[in-house]
């Protein structure tokens, strides 16, 4: 008889509640089992709780049921608002419903290490390292003194036998064991004979599809930068799967075009010789199991991993450690760079610039409509121009429009991390030549190849993340941009940046001229006044990266309000040059152009948009600190990219891209006491050491301008402050 007043003993409010209860996509035995044991553990308790699965029932849960004498519980659809939810053998984000980080959570059970899915409000998480949620849930029924009734006990020991592969996976501990022992008991169960009968079970795959073989058992994990969708087919018969091999690699192949994971890693696990068969879809993948194992994939595609059972246990934790999985673009303890480091993106630098004066007069002549660009459409219009943007010769049709905006691709599978598009507010020009104008200088000819109309919405939460107009780029996408975008190939008027903005804006062609042959070049990209604590990433990247050239790069187009006019910036810049303080540090390893860009403030995408861009003009180091390219709602000044998302899209792309990142936090005044010799320390070191870090807000520093007070020459350079102190507020955006 079961002691149901111990029971609702245990830590719990707000009885009476209705709870939905379930587990991760794609469940197997312990996920859809331990539902149903938790929604029976709550229902005890007077909550009014329902057991829910996300996807369909495999082979061996299906005979697990059948033997429990229960019915598989109901399919969820999507999550009602308000709808509280408890969690079993998960809790990991990607693996659960859309919403789920906004449903209020009652609590959690689970044998998985925390995995990023938060709650607005205080929930009880039960995590401990058993081999399954079944099994805690015994322990927890065995703390409260009650005996699980027979139909629960045998779903119980299910979980234990399933996750366990019957005690051979590393997860099993000495507990699983003595809880199964207990349980078959209680189930009137063989433990061994139910054990054979559910592997049995889960071979029973022979009537599956491809594209349901690797769905069968797999969850999706961000490693390294990369999104991975990690697959497991557990099975005492692997022959038949693997003799499946060519159909389960274009499964792969399709899945991952699909869902626009970076990779899908698949293994066909041998219970009985305990091994995992891996089957790479990509080279990519290869890479990653030939990295992680320390092994090499055979010519067929696969590689046996002896020993390899548990995705938990052997094979998440080497992908962590092997991490990140492409080898870096340069060293820089050495100051070596592979021959791919520095190489325009795509292999060639593009130039659409026409050489001759006589083909420059057709085109102009050719040209039925005239249009004055803006000075954003003219920033875009230069760099395809110079090659900045290279491979694109042109805007972007539709077809590239669309991949980049779902997935940073274009049609052939080009990395962009936002799309170069040109407006138009009607469709009337399609077919024809457009002579391209901009404050009196005739900069380029577009055919008009195609004239599309856009899916703004979608834009906007592709490319900023939101559909909100308090991102000031959504603001300007949804009011102030065309209603159709214009894609085609540009034809030059003018060979390079100065033509339009004057010295000092030197292009991609240019800028290479200028770079030794061989050193590794570390770009950085700002769009403010550089300050004491932006030199002091230079000057420590120039330590940092053996023989490296930092070359300065600055955007000086249009950005967003608050920011100081494009003019100014170039003077602080200019001014920087000369100062005793800059030359000490920056020696002759420095160069130094502006750029031409219209900032979108898309945060992580945007910092693969200038990696891109750097990369044109040979870098191959691009540094990324706290924020970068970020913004804040213009409603509640909340920032609508995480500190560090800028930083780990970077990451994600840099092999692809065959650069490096070069990753800083905030530097801060200490003191030269304290600090390095310029006085300086990294923010983590600085609160490690407890030491008095100097401070001055962004908004102190503009009162202090206007109001004359000093500025202290550790935050900021005297030339700079004199160069925004005689430009008033005028030079504020």
């Amino acid at each position: 008889m079961m002691k149901l007043s111990l029971l609702s003993l245990l830590p719990f409010a707000s009885a009476g509640k209705a709870i939905s209860v379930f587990g991760h996509k794609v469940p197997d035995t312990d996920t859809i089992a331990s539902a149903l044991i938790y929604a029976w553990e709550l229902n005890q308790k007077d909550f009014t709780a329902t057991a829910y699965r996300l996807g369909d029932v495999a082979p061996e849960p299906a005979y697990v049921l059948k033997t429990c004498g229960v019915e598989a519980p109901p399919l969820m659809g999507a999550l009602e608002p308000k709808q509280t939810v408890a969690i079993v053998d998960t809790n990991n984000p990607e693996e659960l419903p859309d919403g789920i980080m906004k449903a209020p959570i009652h609590s959690i059970v689970d044998h998985h290490k925390l995995s990023g899915l938060s709650n607005a409000e205080p929930l009880e998480i039960d995590m401990r390292p058993l081999c399954s949620a079944g099994g805690i849930l015994y322990a927890r029924a065995k703390a409260a003194a009650v005996t699980p009734p027979k139909h629960i006990a045998c779903l119980m020991l299910s979980c234990i036998i399933s996750d366990s592969l019957e005690f051979r996976s590393p997860t099993t501990t000495e507990i699983d064991k003595v809880y199964a022992t207990e349980l078959a008991k209680i189930a009137g169960l063989d433990v061994h004979a139910h054990a054979e009968a559910m592997l049995d079970a889960k071979a029973q795959v022979d009537h599956l599809t491809p594209a349901e073989l690797i769905m069968m058992d797999t969850k999706i994990f961000t490693i390294g930068g990369k999104k991975l969708r990690v697959s497991v087919l557990e099975t005492t018969k692997p022959a038949a799967p693997l003799a499946k091999r060519a159909a389960l690699v274009e499964a792969q192949k399709e899945l991952v075009k699909k869902e626009g994971t970076d990779d899908m890693i698949f293994f066909v696990v041998d219970i009985l010789n305990e091994a995992a068969t891996f089957i790479s879809s990509s080279p990519s993948a290869s890479r990653i199991i030939e990295k992680a194992w320390k092994t090499k994939v055979g010519a067929d595609g696969t590689v046996v991993l002896p020993g390899v059972l548990s995705r938990k246990k052997q094979m998440i934790p080497a992908l962590e450690a092997a991490a990140p999985f492409e080898e870096p673009a340069c060293d820089d303890k050495t100051g070596v760079c592979k021959p791919e480091a520095g190489k325009p993106h795509g292999g060639a630098l593009v130039s659409t610039y026409v050489e001759s004066e006589a083909e420059q007069k057709k085109l102009i002549a050719a040209a039925t409509v005239t249009i004055e660009l803006s000075e954003r459409q003219a920033c875009d219009v230069a760099l395809i121009i110079t090659g900045a943007f290279s491979p694109l010769t042109g805007f972007m049709k539709q077809a590239d429009y669309e991949g980049v905006v779902s997935g940073m691709r274009t049609t052939d599978g080009t990395l962009f991390g936002l799309p170069v598009v040109f407006d138009v507010t009607d469709d009337s020009m399609k077919g024809k030549k457009v002579l391209l104008t901009y404050k009196g200088t005739k900069m380029a000819v577009l055919d008009a190849e195609e004239v599309y109309k856009p899916d703004k919405v979608k834009e906007a939460h592709g490319c900023y993340g939101t559909t909100k107009s308090e991102h000031p780029s959504v603001l300007e996408l949804f009011e102030s941009l065309g209603k159709f975008y214009v894609g085609g190939k540009v034809h030059g008027l003018i060979k390079g940046f100065e033509a339009v903005w004057g010295k000092g804006f030197s292009n991609p062609a240019d800028v290479r001229k200028t770079l030794p042959a061989g050193k590794p070049v570390v770009a950085f990209q700002n769009r403010n006044p550089v300050h004491k604590a932006h030199f002091e990433l230079l000057a420590t990247a120039k330590n940092d990266v053996k023989d490296a050239i930092i070359f300065v790069h600055p955007t000086c187009g249009p950005t967003q309000p608050g920011d100081i006019d494009g003019a100014t910036r170039i003077t602080t810049y200019e001014v920087i040059k000369e100062e005793p303080y800059y030359k000490k540090w920056a020696g002759d390893a420095f160069r130094w152009a502006y750029l031409p860009y219209s900032m979108k403030m898309a945060g992580p995408r945007e910092a693969v948009q200038h990696m891109i861009i750097r990369k044109n003009f040979g870098a191959t180091h691009f540094i990324i600190g706290r924020d970068m390219a970020g913004t804040k709602s213009t409603l509640t000044s909340d920032d609508f990219y995480g500190a560090y998302d800028a930083q780990m899209m970077g990451e994600k792309h840099m092999g692809e891209l065959n650069m490096n990142v070069a990753k800083y936090e905030n530097m801060v005044y200490v003191g030269e006491e304290h600090g390095n010799v310029r006085g300086y320390a990294s923010e983590s070191e600085a609160k490690k050491k407890s030491l008095k870090i100097a401070k001055l807000s962004g908004t102190e520093f503009r009162k202090r301008l206007r109001s004359g007070e000093e500025i202290p020459e550790w935050f900021a350079f005297p030339a700079v402050v004199k160069t925004l102190r005689d430009g008033g507020d005028k030079i504020f955006l």
